[in-house]
């Protein structure tokens, strides 16, 4: 059950956070400077009004109905444009740490993400999901509700996601898999 709660973390919340191809290669100190920023990046979305985080929640599920799996540029896209002050305090977390840009450091959280979310399907829950949706017809899409749609449809996308993960960054992330989910579980408190 906890890893189902941390599955959903990683696909909807650090949605607190265009389009990151998830294939750049990452590195130990990047892991490790991204999840340092992980505690301020809380108290900062803690502190944000309702209405930011809807948005901001509401734009990314949209972002991956629409085939990118970028929760973090996503958020960061939006902080810049509709929440300047926002950014602003976002800039000086994540460039204390080390990043050299938002954008730096939200396409790093992408890149994690994506590693981590195909690090815990593993190949046999990959296989199984990518058989699952390719036995869907077009017919049997057309009659599930619309909710059940939008499901499949953000899976297809994670799928994909997925798929573009270098094996690097999954081993990066196997090697740091309790760390990052200490961290996710501290961001669901």
């Amino acid at each position: 059950m906890k890893y189902m709660a941390r599955l959903f973390i990683v696909c909807m919340i650090i949605f607190s956070a265009n389009s990151s191809k998830a294939d750049q290669i990452l590195t130990s100190q990047t892991l490790h400077s991204f999840l340092a920023t992980m505690p301020d990046v809380k108290v900062l979305a803690n502190k944000m009004d309702q209405a930011g985080k809807d948005r901001i929640m509401g734009d990314s599920m949209n972002e991956i109905q629409s085939g990118n799996f970028a929760p973090y540029i996503s958020a960061v896209t939006i902080l810049k444009g509709s929440y300047p002050s926002d950014y602003k305090k976002l800039g000086g977390v994540v460039t204390g740490q080390g990043f050299t840009s938002v954008e730096e450091w939200a396409a790093a959280g992408d890149d994690i993400m994506a590693a981590y979310m195909r690090y815990k399907m593993g190949d046999g829950g990959q296989m199984t999901m990518e058989a699952m949706q390719s036995n869907l017809s077009p017919e049997m899409m057309a009659a599930l509700p619309p909710e059940a749609r939008m499901a499949m449809e953000r899976g297809r996308v994670m799928l994909k996601a997925a798929k573009e993960v270098p094996k690097e960054n999954i081993d990066l992330v196997s090697k740091n898999v309790a760390k990052i989910e200490k961290t996710i579980d501290q961001m669901q408190e």
